[in-house]
């Protein structure tokens, strides 16, 4: 009887043994299965990644040109034309444009069938291609030309220029001040579009350090960035201030003068 139970027992056990060989229905669940399953995804997602990446470096090795990163964007050429990737090397802005500036104030100025406008970061169109020319970009406001005149636009009302087109030439924001000139005569424009004397110069240069060169009857004076005359026209000839000094010349002589005007 012990002999019978025991020969049962094993009878048992092997179709147990069979039963696991077997294959399983699809709805029985299999641990082993989801494990491998499981497995299978991951491999699958490392796979994709990989071959993005090798899609992004073939990518990358077909550009003519790659700029230096500024603002987390570099320049690229493609067939002659530009767009922008970021520092994993997604193409973020694809090449469709003839010209391309590096980023500034995480806009960049773009050029496109003759005509220029700005894109932001993701390549959204900030001002329309409808200009002839565009300067840089400084304080939000950037010159542009249009219909062979100049004006300035603020970027972030860009749909309506701060300064209607009038002057012949118009240079970029230096200390919240823009040369302009019209007729020959220069002077400056504030962030607000105003002028802060009348155009009566025949030359001005660039604020720096707070004061600006102007030129009028041959003589050289620096300006205020209220339009204020500080230093009077007397010399000959006078470059920027830098580290509150200034090389002027005055009868063939050369020497520096402090922002008051006197000599060191």
């Amino acid at each position: 009887m012990l002999q019978f139970r025991f020969l049962l027992s094993l009878s048992f056990l092997a179709c147990l043994l069979a039963c696991e060989d077997r294959p399983k229905s699809k709805d029985a669940p299999d641990n082993r299965n989801f494990d491998i399953s499981d497995t299978t995804k991951k491999a699958g997602r490392q796979g994709a990644e990989a071959k993005i990446a090798d899609t992004l470096i073939k990518r990358t090795d077909a550009y003519q040109d790659i700029d230096i990163f500024n603002q987390d964007r570099a320049k690229v050429r493609f067939k002659d034309l530009y767009g922008y990737i970021d520092r994993d090397s997604f193409e973020i802005i694809k090449p469709q444009y003839t010209s391309a500036t590096r980023f500034e104030d995480s806009l960049a100025r773009v050029g496109k069938a003759g005509k220029y406008g700005v894109i932001d970061w993701a390549g959204k169109e900030i001002v329309p291609f409808e200009y002839e020319e565009l300067g840089q970009i400084r304080d939000s406001m950037l010159a542009f030309k249009k219909d062979k005149l100049y004006g300035f636009l603020y970027l972030k009302e860009p749909k309506k220029p701060v300064v209607e087109p009038r002057y012949e030439w118009a240079g970029n924001f230096v200390e919240k001040r823009a040369k302009v000139m019209r007729k020959g005569k220069w002077t400056f424009v504030n962030t607000a579009g105003k002028e802060i004397t009348p155009l009566q110069y025949d030359a001005v240069r660039d604020f720096k350090e707070g004061l600006a060169a102007v030129w009028i009857n041959y003589k050289w004076g620096y300006l205020n960035p209220k339009g204020e005359i500080v230093i009077p026209p007397t010399f000959d000839q006078a470059l920027d201030f830098t580290k509150g000094k200034a090389q002027v010349m005055l009868k063939d002589k050369t020497f520096y003068i402090n922002s008051l005007g006197k000599t060191l």
